[in-house]
């Protein structure tokens, strides 16, 4: 409140200025300070939201994730391994068995990665949940989606000779911009 009080005057001193055709250093001084009161506000939500996610426990945040794979990704939880945080870690092997979906809950959020054939786990992404009440049923709809995306096959785990694996939605863009001695190579979830 305070924040926009103050920002309403700095824009007042602002408008002045232009109006009275004197722009110039005593102008961009309000400027200067709208700027910092924007900035600080957003940190201060930031970090609202960390303390309301720090509310709920690992143990909490992980029993949440298990409960959704045991009703929508069964598979999954077949073979948890708990950490001594009480985050765990698990996976699910392509039916190609060349490539495995593993995800993790440490630190309050949720890892979802492939395991590539060399048995790298470094292709991965982070969904951070802010709020439990709220932002769990987002972070949840985001990580369906995402294994969604992998099984049904619109994420696809390349390997290029030249820099590896990775992952990605367009595999049609990967191709036309790979180099002529470029060798790529496409691995599956399921058998074609």
């Amino acid at each position: 409140m305070i924040n926009a009080l103050l920002i309403g005057f700095m824009i007042g001193i602002i408008i002045f200025s232009i109006v009275k055709s004197t722009v110039g250093l005593f102008t961009l001084i309000p400027l200067y300070f709208i700027y910092i009161f924007v900035n600080s506000s957003n940190k201060n939500k930031e970090l609202e939201q960390q303390s309301k996610l720090q509310t709920m426990t690992q143990s909490r945040f992980s029993e949440l994730i298990k409960s959704f794979l045991n009703k929508n990704y069964p598979a999954f939880t077949e073979n948890i391994i708990y950490n001594e945080d009480d985050s765990f870690d698990c996976f699910l092997r392509s039916p190609t068995k060349e490539f495995s979906i593993w995800l993790s809950t440490y630190d309050g959020e949720i890892t979802i990665g492939l395991k590539d054939p060399s048995g790298k786990t470094d292709i991965h992404t982070h969904i951070t949940i802010y709020e439990e009440e709220e932002g769990i049923e987002y972070a949840l709809n985001d990580l369906s989606i995402q294994i969604n995306e992998i099984i049904d096959g619109k994420v696809v785990l390349y390997h290029s000779n030249q820099n590896g694996y990775e992952w990605t939605c367009d595999i049609d863009q990967v191709i036309q911009r790979k180099k002529t001695s470029e060798i790529i190579r496409l691995y599956s979830w399921k058998n074609h």
